[in-house]
């Protein structure tokens, strides 16, 4: 299996995708806050992401990893071939009730794709589901 960036619908002008996952912090209940601070910033430093980091299965977070020679040689070139896609992304939204929306919204989606339908009924349930995801009152960021 390779990766690659997303199909372009015009020439030049490729799907954007989001961007977003699992990041690292600090509690506020931390009771070592200089170490924790001395060791994120080793995780995130340019050694760490195109070494140990990456080389351990690790989605580095710095370019110079995704362009690193090694770091391409043993995952068949994903990082070059996908960092297009990654710097046009558009950052997740942070909002309390996203989450779900994007765990709910594929799903109109997918059933159009597989049986047909009607689109404007599908971009309605987005619509909807959109404004609900708005409304939430739970956090998950």
């Amino acid at each position: 299996m390779l990766f690659a960036n997303p199909v372009s619908l015009s020439p030049g002008r490729p799907i954007r995708t989001v961007l977003g996952g699992t990041g690292v912090a600090i509690s506020t209940h931390c009771k070592h806050v200089p170490e924790a601070v001395e060791y994120l910033g080793y995780l995130a430093g340019k050694l760490c992401q195109r070494t140990i980091y990456g080389l351990s299965g690790g989605q580095p977070v710095r370019r110079s990893a995704w362009s690193d020679e090694t770091m391409n040689a043993i995952t068949n070139r994903f990082f070059l071939r996908t960092l297009d896609c990654l710097e046009a992304a558009w950052v997740r939204p942070r909002y309390n009730g996203y989450i779900q929306l994007q765990e709910t919204a594929g799903i109109p989606i997918v059933n159009y794709l597989r049986a047909g339908g009607n689109a404007r009924a599908v971009l309605e349930s987005l619509d909807e589901l959109y404004r609900n995801s708005k409304k939430a009152r739970f956090s998950n960021v």
